[in-house]
């Protein structure tokens, strides 16, 4: 009878957590989420600064993607790649590396940016990042393969100068100064 007993009873095993412990976490928690999300939105007002657009353009939805897209010199229209299955994706990873590229960050930045966006957005807005254009084609332009900036160029002639009427009897430019 004893063994008949035992085997039905059923027991019940529970933890309880009292509403105090719940809430405590919940808004640690909280607080530490705002906070992040403040610091990102600073981040991004500065970028859009240092970009040289209004910062209050960070705020509007939508309107802060298309203005991040001219920043980064790619198409609006490749939002549309979001409709499609891992479009976005692909959307976002050539958002980033176009963001690196015109504050002139290498490929690893840009892979933190696609990884770690909150921390390398705070990194980029609050850090010493020059924009440099879109895509960095202004940092291409400005220095040559050597990586020492072009020497300027001598001025063109003018047509009252001697040298290109060939009044002074010869063709070549005055040796300069």
């Amino acid at each position: 009878m004893d063994l008949l007993l035992l085997l039905a009873t059923s027991y019940s095993y529970s933890y309880s957590t009292t509403t105090a412990d719940t809430s405590g976490i919940s808004l640690i928690s909280s607080l530490i989420g705002l906070a992040l999300s403040v610091a990102v939105l600073v981040a991004e007002w500065k970028i859009f600064t240092k970009a040289g657009e209004e910062g209050w353009k960070c705020l509007i939805p939508i309107y802060n993607v298309y203005v991040l897209s001219k920043i980064v010199g790619i198409s609006f229209w490749y939002i549309l790649l979001c409709f499609i299955p891992f479009g976005a994706l692909a959307w976002i990873i050539m958002m980033m590396v176009a963001l690196a590229k015109s504050f002139g960050k290498s490929g690893g930045f840009a892979v933190g940016l696609i990884l770690l966006s909150p921390i390398f957005v705070c990194i980029l807005g609050f850090g010493d990042a020059k924009y440099i254009g879109p895509k960095g084609e202004a940092q291409a332009t400005a220095t040559p393969a050597g990586g020492q900036p072009a020497a300027p160029a001598a001025p063109a002639p003018q047509q009252g100068d001697d040298w290109v009427n060939g009044q002074n009897g010869t063709q070549t430019p005055p040796a300069a100064a």
